[in-house]
């Protein structure tokens, strides 16, 4: 798994972004019961709606928070922080079709 240097929240996303582009953006947080159910709806199989919910929850518990330099050791250059993108990427994520 290729990750950056820098531990990013889904609030923090949204903030970036919402920045960026002059919007408010909040995550809308579910339940796992709820997430189980979306899952189902879209046709999953109980079991492995149960497997992803429980994949989400231990990430949302912290357990990939972490940070590594391997991008950087890949290809010989520092990784764009998130905000470098946001600000790299807002124009398209404005523009009228």
């Amino acid at each position: 798994m290729l990750i950056g240097q820098q531990p990013i929240s889904y609030d923090e996303v949204a903030g970036c972004i919402g920045a960026a582009i002059g919007r408010v953006i909040s995550p809308h947080r579910i339940s796992a019961d709820e997430l189980a159910a979306r899952y189902r709806f879209l046709g999953l199989p109980a079991l492995h709606a149960q497997t992803l919910v429980s994949m989400d929850m231990a990430i949302a518990a912290g357990v990939e928070d972490r940070v590594t330099d391997w991008v950087q050791q890949l290809t010989g250059r520092r990784p764009a922080r998130f905000d470098e993108f946001v600000e790299a990427s807002a124009s398209k994520w404005t523009a009228t079709p």
